[in-house]
């Protein structure tokens, strides 16, 4: 499957997931000039690209699913430039209510249903250019958090 994309600079960026039943799931990322049509880079995630992606200050963000026992995703951040994987925190959950960003900070909302801390619905907040975890804030109960920055 493919994520969603984004455009920055000129550079389009997506990923891609596939999931085979009982085995870790895979992914890549990927970035193209949209004004020559040609591909830049792409580079082996450790597990399938989710939604969303965000860019800033030469970086990508990203979150990825293993798939091993049944959740086991990760923050990662990417230098834009050349793909390189430059840091990635693990989640403990599924993103499936996104994250975005503000004054280098991500914030990133979880639904508990999905977590594997029992940690509940939550928020938690990373450093965009180190990934330290800055604080987290849980919600017990099941429901959706997207954060709005």
């Amino acid at each position: 499957a493919l994520s969603r994309f984004i455009v920055d600079q000129n550079i389009l960026y997506f990923g891609t997931f596939i999931g085979i039943p009982g085995q870790p799931f895979t992914g890549k990322v990927y970035a193209y000039n949209i004004q020559s049509n040609k591909q830049l880079w792409s580079t082996s995630v450790p597990g399938g690209v989710q939604e969303p992606f965000a860019a800033s200050n030469g970086t990508v963000y990203t979150a990825v699913d293993q798939g091993r026992n049944g959740l086991e995703s990760h923050l990662i951040a990417l230098n834009a430039a050349t793909g390189k994987i430059v840091w990635k925190q693990p989640l403990h959950t599924i993103v499936l209510d996104g994250f975005s960003m503000s004054n280098g900070i991500i914030f990133v909302g979880s639904k508990a249903e999905y977590s594997t801390n029992g940690s509940g619905s939550g928020v938690q907040a990373f450093n965009a250019r180190t990934g330290q975890v800055l604080w987290k804030s849980t919600q017990y109960g099941y429901q959706n958090i997207v954060p709005t920055a």
